[in-house]
C-alpha cells in the first residue's frame, strides 16, 4: 500500500469518525476542528512525494497527530514506513 492510500484511508476514518467541528482555540474562539483536519490530511495525501513541501507536510503532521486518535496513525505492515519517516523528518 502506498502513502496516498494509507492518507486516503485517514480521510476516511476522519470522515466516519466523531470527530466535530465543534473546538475552541487556545483563546476561546471558535475552531472548526474536523474541516481543519480534513484540509491537513489533503495536503498530506497530494503533497506527500513533493520534496519542497517538507515544511508544509511536518507542520500538517503535527495537526494530525494533535487531533487524531493515534491507533490510526500506526501504518500497516503494507506500508513503506521508512518512507513515511523520511517526509516526516
Amino acid at each position: 500500500m502506498s502513502l496516498d492510500v494509507f492518507f486516503r484511508e485517514l480521510i476516511d476514518k476522519v470522515e466516519s469518525s466523531e470527530i466535530s467541528n465543534a473546538g475552541k482555540d487556545a483563546e476561546g474562539f471558535y475552531k472548526p476542528v474536523r474541516t481543519i483536519l480534513l484540509r491537513h490530511l489533503n495536503l498530506l495525501k497530494d503533497l506527500h512525494a513533493k520534496p519542497l513541501a517538507k515544511p508544509m507536510l511536518k507542520a500538517s503532521w503535527k495537526y494530525v497527530t494533535e487531533h487524531v486518535p493515534p491507533e490510526w496513525l500506526v501504518p500497516d505492515d503494507s506500508v513503506d514506513k521508512a518512507q513515511l519517516k523520511k517526509i516526516l523528518e
